[in-house]
């Protein structure tokens, strides 16, 4: 388990893994889908930017504030501390 406690990752993961964090994870964090997640991570147009990450891949920016919450919903007792680790998870969703 690499789980690393900076809010300041490196992590590049595709559209799909994304996607499955957020639905595997809905009930915790706030929002159904990768439009939600990007409206609460402080990108202006939303629809837009999905469309733009699909395309082009997630920002740095965006799998850091997604890590944010996994942290904070891990503190809040709803998730085991392997949830919290992106690789880990992408991991798992790659065995799926």
């Amino acid at each position: 388990m690499n789980i690393d406690k900076n809010l300041n990752i490196s992590f590049s993961g595709s559209f799909e893994f994304l996607q499955y964090v957020i639905s595997k994870y809905e009930s915790y964090l706030g929002y159904r889908n990768v439009n939600d997640f990007a409206k609460s991570a402080g990108y202006k147009d939303s629809s837009t930017t999905s469309y733009r990450w699909k395309v082009s891949g997630i920002p740095n920016r965006a799998w850091n504030s997604l890590h944010k919450d996994l942290l904070i919903i891990f503190l809040t007792g709803k998730i085991s501390i392997e949830d919290c680790d992106l690789i880990s998870l992408k991991n798992t969703y790659q065995t799926e």
